[in-house]
């Protein structure tokens, strides 16, 4: 007798559909992103624009927190540290002096640092960046308000304040 080969099962091979992305996920996952990318490009921006002020700070030699630079044509503080051009002269080191010693000694770079780290956050708010500016607009007032109260060189005070801000 002849046995029956049993019956040969044909097996296909199933295509399991991948799952697909909703609209509303395709959108959040985009805007993810696009987040992503932009908070990466505003803290490498930022890292960029902090080199030459570290570079400058790590080359300092001495105690003190005055850094007579090359490097930077406008006088600055970034955080305990004075930069004054050594291009100045005696009156204009003086009065400038006056007005950043009144940023380091209130602590301005708190409040400028803390609304840099909320403008890179927040990049797409224009609140934000409003606000940033109002602070360090607000810095500025309270320096140049306190210097030209404790100064008797009013006149040169404000000469030197045009200079800065209207150009040489």
């Amino acid at each position: 007798s002849v046995e029956d080969p049993l019956p040969v099962i044909a097996t296909i091979p199933t295509i399991q559909a991948e799952p697909t992305m909703s609209f509303r996920e395709i959108i959040q996952n985009t805007a993810i992103l696009l987040y992503g990318v932009c908070l990466t490009y505003f803290i490498i921006r930022t890292a960029i624009n902090l080199t030459p002020i570290l570079k400058e700070i790590r080359k300092h030699k001495g105690n003190d927190a005055l850094i007579h630079t090359r490097t930077f044509s406008s006088p600055f503080s970034f955080g305990k540290y004075i930069f004054i051009p050594e291009s100045l002269s005696d009156q204009e080191r003086e009065l400038i002096l006056a007005h950043e010693y009144t940023h380091t000694n209130e602590l301005h770079y708190l409040d400028l640092w803390l609304t840099k780290a909320v403008c890179i956050l927040q990049f797409f708010n224009p609140i934000a960046w409003l606000y940033a500016k109002a602070v360090q607009e607000n810095c500025e007032f309270i320096a140049d308000h306190q210097t030209f109260r404790n100064t008797t060189l009013k006149d040169e005070y404000l000469q030197l304040l045009l200079k800065y801000s209207v150009g040489h």
